[in-house]
């Protein structure tokens, strides 16, 4: 039940960040902002998000360390695979 838990932390997390499968609602924020309003939520949630993970996973959830950086890893291998195939396309 724990794990169960720990999926759906992951998953709020990798959301907020903006990883790959959850990726689709970055590019529709962006599209509709000034710029420098593009700037701001682009990169001061981006790095709370990743404060917030590290803190949370690192710091409060050592014990289940196999288990979420094992989802960590999926999702930067998704990031990645999907946000280079898009380029190319």
């Amino acid at each position: 039940v724990l794990v169960f838990g720990v999926v759906f932390v992951v998953a709020g997390l990798a959301f907020k960040l903006g990883a790959a499968p959850f990726h689709m609602w970055v590019p529709d924020v962006y599209q509709g902002a000034p710029t420098a309003v593009t700037l701001l939520i682009g990169a001061a949630p981006k790095l709370a998000a990743f404060a917030i993970t590290v803190r949370l996973l690192v710091e409060g959830m050592i014990g289940l360390a196999v288990d979420w950086q094992q989802m960590l890893v999926v999702l930067a291998v998704m990031s990645l695979l999907i946000g280079n195939l898009a380029a190319i396309a």
